[in-house]
């Protein structure tokens, strides 16, 4: 159980620092934004039709990577256990 908690918890620190990074990183791009009215219609079918993932990907995309992350925050403490030698973190 305890394995459990503590690789949710990893989890959900992992998310965080990448939503808060995609704050901060659309923060930077809407302040450096400029408006062009000829070409925006071009760069809109651009962006949803060219680009790799234009489109919105599923909600269920964010529980299944919070699925995986566990996982893998799992495996790394149970690694790490078994290479300090069974010691407690």
């Amino acid at each position: 159980m305890k394995l459990l908690v503590q690789s949710i918890i990893i989890s959900l620190v992992i998310h965080a620092f990448y939503f808060i990074g995609q704050i901060v990183y659309g923060l930077m791009l809407t302040n450096s934004y400029v408006p062009d009215i000829v070409d925006s219609y071009e760069s809109v079918a651009y962006l949803q039709n060219e680009v790799t993932f234009g489109y919105i990907i599923s909600p269920i995309f964010l529980f299944v990577s919070f699925i995986i992350v566990t996982c893998l925050a799992a495996l790394a403490i149970q690694l790490i256990k078994k290479w300090r030698g069974g010691r407690e973190l």
